[in-house]
């Protein structure tokens, strides 16, 4: 019995300062990828920046949702009504439809989405969200 305590103990003491800090939020699919699945992890840096790891999986090629469209974009948004996004990434697929990027920004709270675009250089979001969500970072 004392050998449990001290493991959860360790646990307590070790493992969570490296996992309270991680906020984790279900990205939500669109109605063009019904499939598709995503996650975002969000910590707070020293220097008070949000570093963001996304994750998808079961997304289609942009070409196939939105026809001319060759990548995907990343953006971020602060959730007043007058903020305008800004792209923080290009996400890229393997073969299995899945993709990561580790990006960051210095809003908080604010939306996330991703839009298939034409190219990974446009400054503004032609289409609509294929994946979305809120994040607000404790």
């Amino acid at each position: 019995m004392m050998r449990v305590v001290r493991m959860m103990w360790i646990c307590l003491v070790v493992l969570m300062p490296g996992c309270a800090g991680t906020t984790s939020v279900l990205l939500v699919p669109g109605p063009k990828t019904p499939l598709a699945e995503g996650r975002v992890d969000a910590v707070r840096d020293e220097a008070g920046n949000i570093q963001l790891t996304i994750e998808v999986k079961r997304l289609s090629e942009p070409g196939a949702i939105v026809p001319g469209a060759t990548a995907w974009m990343v953006w971020v948004q602060g959730l007043k009504a007058t903020d305008k996004p800004i792209a923080v990434g290009v996400l890229r697929l393997d073969q299995d439809g899945s993709g990561l990027l580790q990006t960051m920004t210095r809003l908080n709270p604010f939306g996330l989405f991703i839009t298939a675009e034409p190219s990974g250089a446009e400054e503004q979001p032609h289409g609509e969200a294929v994946l979305s969500t809120q994040v607000r970072v404790r």
